[in-house]
């Protein structure tokens, strides 16, 4: 067999001179590479037999690519060792030497030479021509009658090629990894190894280990700086953007008051004191929330304060629509808005405060209304809806009739509240 050798491979995982492996079955029986892809030592063959061998560790097929002894396996305890003279030597079970090993050395071709394990146990140094040898298949390219320096010099040109066989104006080119090798002097003939052009002994692995260490970290160091610009880039941004936002929002630009529109203009400071930071709640909607308040500068008068929950979408669109359309409207039976906040991003209206709560609330509590309170409460919603209908000088549809958006004054008069949506009734389509 032959394959790619260096002479300082593996050195980063050291075994220490004296180190053995026994053949058993278990995974102490091996020595693995520093990658964990290869492990060498016995692998158990049939129910007896061990073969010393260098296998693919990390597949569930633990393939064999390279072995010692295919034709005469060994027992079950026997051992290789790692002497002290830095030979690797293989015994059987009763002591007796079965093969040795030589240490590993440097040929004429440097750290990419191969190295050839032959029957006979013997180590040979790579060798640029190998007389009378042949490896059976691997073969992509054949040529018939060329010279041998014709092969050679096709061999060097062509980057899949690893040995050209040239034997009798017959040259094969063949690639690796190549197996079932023989070296006979029946074949005739020779093997064109192609190895490298520079001899120098390149830098070990603890060289290139702290090399790489070296690089991972400058990378770490510049990852991190690149990370961390990015994050106080990102960061910047958004402080910039959002105080631009927020300084664009908390500018007061209070809608237009129409002509007829009597509401007063309140500071969420006010509003904030007036609820007592918005701490009772009277209800909720969809897109709002009533709290009750007390106005301390109007001699302590009673409020019922709706804040919008986010301004956005619709929710600015309900503001304008109340803004503009209950904010002139004018009737003993509506509700009557008081003022409102537009300051940054609050959206705040101002109502009268309903002592008696809603009509729902009325109608199905424990104290029922009497035959003459429902007339009065009934006749009062419909002069409400014939005032939206019909005399208002902007006729207004309310868009959410139900008994909870009623409500009752001290006396129990009916008053319509501004719904979550109210539209305008554009007179093109008002008999539609």
């Amino acid at each position: 067999m032959i394959l790619p050798y260096s002479t300082i491979a593996q050195t980063s995982r050291n075994i220490s001179l004296g180190s053995s492996l026994t053949a058993r079955n278990d995974d102490n029986s091996s020595w693995p590479s520093p990658s964990g892809e290869f492990a060498f030592g016995f692998q158990q063959i049939g129910k007896y037999g061990f073969l010393l061998a260098i296998w693919f560790n990390k597949i569930p097929d633990r393939t064999i690519v390279w072995s010692a002894n295919r034709n005469d396996l060994v027992q079950e305890g026997s051992k290789v060792e790692l002497a002290s003279d830095g030979m690797l030597e293989l015994r059987n079970s009763e002591g007796r030497q079965w093969g040795m090993w030589g240490r590993q050395t440097v040929g004429h071709v440097g750290t990419t030479a191969y190295v050839v394990i032959m029957i006979k146990d013997q180590f040979a140094s790579a060798r640029m021509e190998m007389q009378n040898t042949k490896w059976y298949g691997g073969d992509y390219e054949q040529f018939t009658s060329v010279q041998e320096d014709w092969c050679r010099q096709s061999c060097l040109g062509d980057c899949f090629c690893a040995v050209a066989i040239f034997n009798n104006g017959e040259c094969l080119k063949k690639r690796i990894p190549l197996s079932n090798g023989r070296m006979s002097p029946s074949i005739g003939g020779k093997a064109l190894i192609k190895i490298r052009k520079d001899t120098l002994i390149p830098e070990g692995p603890n060289a290139k280990e702290k090399d790489n260490s070296t690089m991972i970290l400058v990378g770490s160091v510049l990852l991190s700086c690149s990370g961390f610009l990015n994050l106080v880039l990102l960061l910047t941004t958004y402080l910039i953007v959002s105080r631009i936002y927020n300084k664009n929002a908390g500018v007061n630009q209070p809608y237009s008051v129409m002509p007829g529109m009597n509401v007063k203009c309140f500071t969420y400071e006010e509003l904030n004191e007036a609820t007592n930071a918005f701490k009772e709640e009277l209800g909720r909607g969809a897109f709002s929330t009533v709290f009750k308040g007390v106005l301390a500068f109007e001699n302590r008068k009673c409020v019922a304060v709706k804040r919008l929950d986010t301004i956005v979408g619709e929710n600015e669109f309900e503001f304008k629509a109340e803004m503009s359309a209950i904010g002139r409207t004018n009737h003993r039976n509506l509700v009557q808005l008081l003022g409102f906040c537009n300051e940054g991003q609050h959206r705040i209206l101002v109502y009268e405060f309903m002592s008696k709560g809603s009509l729902a609330s009325f109608l199905f509590g424990e104290s029922k209304p009497n035959w003459y309170q429902r007339r009065q409460i009934a006749l009062g919603t419909a002069r409400g809806l014939l005032y939206l209908h019909e005399e208002c000088s902007m006729q207004i549809i309310h868009c959410d009739i139900k008994p909870q958006n009623f409500l009752l004054d001290d006396s129990f008069t009916a008053r319509i509240s501004g719904g979550p949506v109210q539209r305008k009734l554009m007179r093109p389509y008002m008999y539609k």
